[in-house]
């Protein structure tokens, strides 16, 4: 998926984590992706999910959030 940080416009590239399906969702970013964080204080904070592949999308949905590809104002 591709996730866009509002502030700098800036577009970065994760993985979702799916160790545990109880576990609140995760993602990782970059290639190692060694570290993971939670994705909905990210969203909550104004980071976008702005590109899911469809494996994603239904995962991304069952957790209550929805791919933006474009601002509301568009």
């Amino acid at each position: 998926m591709i996730i866009e940080i509002p502030s700098t416009g800036e577009r970065v590239e994760a993985q979702i984590v799916e160790d545990d399906p109880a576990a609140p969702l995760a993602v990782r970013f970059g290639r190692t992706g060694r570290a993971w964080y939670r994705l909905a204080p990210m969203v909550e904070g104004g980071w976008r999910v702005v590109e899911a592949s469809p494996r994603e999308r239904p995962v991304l949905a069952a957790h209550g959030i929805m791919v933006q590809e474009r601002w509301p104002s568009e």
